[in-house]
């Protein structure tokens, strides 16, 4: 069907391939789609109608993706060499479609929770996953592990461990200026994780000084330094939190009291 026909139910992220086409998460509807140069729109992955969210077997785990069912796909990422990683946040699972198109879980195990870190990412619990990232130079990938307030990440070798906690309710996060950042959404902040996994507030200021953000859900690198989605409108902020800009949305920036 045509791109301006379709029935977009809660879209939550987007991811751009080498092609140029455009992968979407349509997280209600339970699938990911993608939006080809003519303005098609196809089945990535996930049938459609969402998928049992707690029941521990991942539903079409060794088929074609387009065969498996989704729960809740909120977070996407390519993951080069690899295929596409999509948060399965109410499957409370990570999963993999290969570039051959078979669909595996790499993180989770379908029971929401926590645990398992140290351990294979495959046997961890995590709880409400909501955005993923590829780490630099072939290092796996990080989780915005939601409902557990931290990030988390899966190494080459397949292990996962915590790198950062302290967060509330974390949504997407991405690597921009070589820093991971981190949407700290009900903290109503932006977050750095550094080398040594330490964890800062990004204090955002514009034009007439700082303001606050409301409940940040999504971010990307941008020739300004990083957009972010806040509550209403798109921000674009330098990496040293400075020189804030609203590109999009009417929501007024308001200083603080």
């Amino acid at each position: 069907p045509d791109a301006t026909a379709t029935d977009l139910s809660s879209p939550a992220d987007v991811a751009v391939e080498p092609d140029g086409g455009l992968l979407i998460a349509n997280a209600r509807a339970g699938c990911v789609l993608r939006l080809g140069h003519g303005g098609a729109v196809e089945r990535f992955a996930g049938r459609g109608g969402g998928g049992p969210s707690r029941s521990g077997a991942a539903p079409g785990d060794g088929d074609g993706a387009v065969d498996a069912s989704l729960d809740g796909p909120e977070g996407l990422a390519l993951w080069p060499s690899h295929g596409v990683l999509i948060a399965e946040r109410g499957g409370c699972r990570v999963r993999l479609v290969r570039s051959d198109g078979v669909m595996e879980t790499v993180a989770g195990t379908g029971v929401c929770g926590f645990g398992g870190d140290g351990g294979a990412a495959s046997d961890a619990q995590v709880n409400g996953p909501s955005g993923v990232a590829v780490r630099p130079g072939g290092g796996g990938f990080v989780i915005a592990d939601s409902e557990n307030g931290r990030v988390r990440a899966v190494g080459p070798d397949g292990l996962i461990a915590t790198i950062a906690v302290g967060l509330a309710a974390p949504q997407g996060l991405g690597y921009v200026g070589g820093s991971l950042w981190v949407a700290d959404t009900d903290n109503d902040r932006l977050a750095l994780v550094g080398d040594e996994a330490a964890l800062r507030g990004l204090a955002v200021s514009g034009a007439a000084g700082p303001f606050p953000l409301r409940q940040p859900t999504g971010l990307a690198a941008a020739p300004c330094g990083v957009t972010v989605v806040d509550s209403g409108r798109v921000l674009c902020i330098g990496l040293d939190g400075s020189g804030a800009v609203v590109l999009g949305g009417s929501t007024p920036v308001t200083s603080p009291e």
